[in-house]
């Protein structure tokens, strides 16, 4: 008994004295946006401006964001543990397409993980060019319920590959951890319009994107359509759909959502 007693104690002061060093590793200053990753680990990590970390279920996903793996911080392992995870990084929008194994049906990856099918091969051909068949990934069935399925692409109009891209330049602004970038407006039937104000240069094209399925309309404050700026009035905008409008005079502009008319925004617009 005496022995046994013994030898616990000592195994408990060898796992002590293992655990001492890395627990005395000095924590290392973390921002939104950066990546991580502990020693003699290959797993990379996004952390979020949430505090949060979110997993990169493979390679391919990785890609579609960086291109290599430079800049990655190392930290302790006590730290990343201490790091809850926020759930999987998804494809970044307007760029590569997927598919799942087990469904010969092909999307394109809009903002927030909203996939939208792509109605025919002459759909895909125009926005992928005539090779569109190379640019489709398969999703292993088990990270598909990272997606939700949005509205189709019926013509190639109803999908501004360019545009979203350029509105989802980090994992941030795609898992709406903070704002789009300047120019761009989500759209969501719980929240509104985020952000409902904002500022822009003439001449900037702003951009509404909805991530939900309430079929927003925007329209301009008064409705019908102000006299000084025809023009401002959206077609109903479906989920993973953006629509732009090109602001080409000054001033402040308002409108609001058809659907939930006590949603409203504005967009200040000043001489460059």
């Amino acid at each position: 008994m005496r022995n046994k007693l013994a030898a616990s104690v000592a195994g408990l002061a060898l796992a002590a004295s293992m655990l001492a060093p890395m627990a005395g590793h000095a924590q290392v200053s973390l921002t939104g946006g950066d990546l991580i990753k502990t020693s003699g680990n290959t797993s990379v990590y996004y952390y979020g401006s949430d505090g949060k970390r979110y997993v990169f279920p493979n390679d391919k996903t990785y890609y579609t964001w960086y291109a290599n793996f430079n800049g990655i911080k190392t930290i302790p392992l006590d730290q990343l543990g201490a790091i809850p995870i926020g759930g999987n990084v998804t494809y970044r929008a307007g760029g590569r397409m997927v598919k799942i194994t087990t469904d010969p049906k092909v999307y394109a990856v809009s903002k927030n993980g909203i996939l939208k099918p792509i109605a025919s091969e002459a759909v895909a051909a125009a926005l992928y060019g005539a090779n569109w068949n190379t640019q489709i990934d398969d999703v292993p069935d088990a990270f598909f319920v990272n997606y939700k399925v949005g509205a189709p692409i019926n013509v190639a109009a109803d999908y501004n590959k360019v545009g979203i891209r350029n509105g989802v330049p980090n994992i941030n602004v795609d898992k709406l951890l903070v704002d789009p970038p300047m120019g761009y407006i989500d759209i969501k039937a719980t929240t509104g319009f985020n952000p409902a104000a904002i500022t822009v240069p003439v001449g900037t094209a702003v951009t509404w994107i909805a991530l939900d399925d309430s079929a927003p309309t925007v329209a301009s404050n008064p409705h019908p359509t102000h006299t000084d700026i025809p023009g401002f009035e959206t077609t109903t905008i479906m989920m993973g759909q953006s629509w732009s409008f090109t602001f080409t005079q000054v001033g402040t502009w308002g409108y609001h959502n058809h659907n939930f008319p006590s949603q409203g925004g504005t967009v200040t617009v000043t001489a460059q």
